[in-house]
């Protein structure tokens, strides 16, 4: 079924014309052609290297609605090059960006000298460039070999306001191929949709992120080239070129400061398409006693100050409930160390009475100025409960709690002899 039928320049520039009134030329079809009234007339048959008296070109023919193309390569004398037959057509087209699809089959027959090999070829050049033309070989033996009927297509540009199609069927040497087309269809190329996944936060505890440009996608089902950059100072990607690279920190970035990163997206034949997003890294935290904001492996570094008083009296109850909780302590830029001062936060503080008792016995049968001591000893005589300093870790899921107790009362007896 033809969508658009194109027969001469006139009538393909108003065909044009109306279509770019309807929707600007984008994505729509300008050109079709499916041969259903199998005439050729408007398009100009051709040869590639007949200069051997063997070669044997058939006229291109349409019926059925499809055109073939035939050429039966010399296998006998010189030169051994090879032929092609061609169908040629120009038309009109505003500079641009299309798609050209196409229904293709290809046999060749391996006819003589059949201990090497025999190929062929079938598919349409634009202005010179092949747009995925199709093939196969036959190898060591005569015979024939064949591409079914398939749906081809590819991308081409136009820059003079033209486009010569060019049906094409080639035959190696030995060979016979015949090449059958139909529904060659152009349309303007869609710009691919962009999509760079993300906002992306690097959350405590590391300092990369994974990004992810898969939603992109092509209207056309081009095939797409990924390329990413990014304005994140002391950051680098491991493969710029993949769809889902690896954005990496090092200890001297930028923490809690939004930087870009950019993917670009080409599809080989429009415009390429670019889109950004953000990425917020915060400060690497390693080890289970704090953050290690500077670099330097030491994992004792302090956060920034609170916006509230730290400096004040807790009760117990305040300590084993949690003093404050870990977001209320920002983390420093890479390289840097927090304002927070030294023993700013007084623990839970200690109140304990020991009590001890002893009596000394003369031993004058044992040794002259012997003495014999008995001892008794108790600790936190009244048993009062005292909490652990709470904990320091930013990490930790008990941050800013007292988790332990120090030793309950115990009591302790001994004896010593002095002599």
């Amino acid at each position: 079924m033809k969508t658009l039928q194109i027969r001469n320049i006139r009538s393909f520039v108003l065909a044009a014309a109306l279509v770019g009134t309807a929707g600007n030329l984008f994505g729509q079809v300008v050109f079709t052609e499916d041969f259903n009234d199998n005439d050729i007339a408007d398009w100009t048959a051709g040869s590639i290297n007949l200069d051997n008296p063997g070669d044997v070109l058939s006229p291109p023919s349409a019926a059925g609605g499809q055109v073939t193309l035939r050429a039966h390569a010399s296998c006998f004398t010189d030169p051994f090059s090879g032929l092609g037959e061609t169908l040629t057509k120009t038309i009109t087209l505003p500079n641009g960006a299309y798609n050209l699809s196409y229904d293709v089959s290809q046999s060749t027959t391996f006819y003589a000298f059949c201990s090497s090999a025999a190929a062929g070829e079938s598919g349409i050049l634009v202005n010179g460039v092949p747009i995925s033309p199709v093939s196969c070989t036959v190898s060591n033996d005569c015979g024939t070999c064949t591409v079914p009927t398939t749906t081809v297509s590819g991308c081409f540009t136009v820059t003079g306001g033209s486009a010569e199609l060019r049906l094409r069927t080639g035959a190696g040497d030995c060979a016979d191929s015949t090449g059958v087309f139909d529904n060659i269809t152009i349309t303007v190329a869609n710009t691919p949709t962009c999509n760079a996944g993300g906002p992306y936060v690097i959350g405590v505890g590391a300092n990369s992120v994974k990004l992810d440009g898969t939603g992109s996608s092509d209207p056309d089902n081009d095939p797409l080239t990924y390329s990413w950059t990014t304005d994140c100072p002391n950051a680098t990607l491991d493969d710029p070129s993949s769809p889902t690279p690896t954005l990496t920190f090092n200890s001297t970035g930028t923490c809690g400061q939004q930087c870009t990163v950019t993917l670009t997206v080409d599809d080989g034949c429009s415009d390429p398409a670019s889109c950004s997003t953000t990425v917020t890294p915060t400060c690497q935290v390693i080890g289970n006693t704090g953050g290690d904001y500077n670099g330097d492996g030491n994992t004792y570094d302090l956060p920034m100050r609170p916006s509230f008083t730290l400096n004040k009296s807790y009760n117990r109850s305040d300590y084993l409930k949690g003093l404050f909780p870990a977001s209320a302590f920002a983390a420093p830029a890479f390289g840097q160390e927090g304002d927070v001062g030294r023993n700013t936060i007084h623990g839970p503080g200690m109140a304990q009475v020991d009590f001890s008792i002893l009596k000394n016995f003369k031993t004058p049968w044992f040794w002259e100025h012997s003495n014999l001591q008995f001892r008794a000893e108790i600790y936190n005589l009244f048993n009062r409960v005292n909490l652990n300093t709470f904990d320091g870790d930013i990490t930790s899921g008990t941050f800013g709690k007292a988790t332990g107790v120090f030793t309950p009362r115990s009591i302790q007896l001994g004896a010593r002899l002095e002599f």
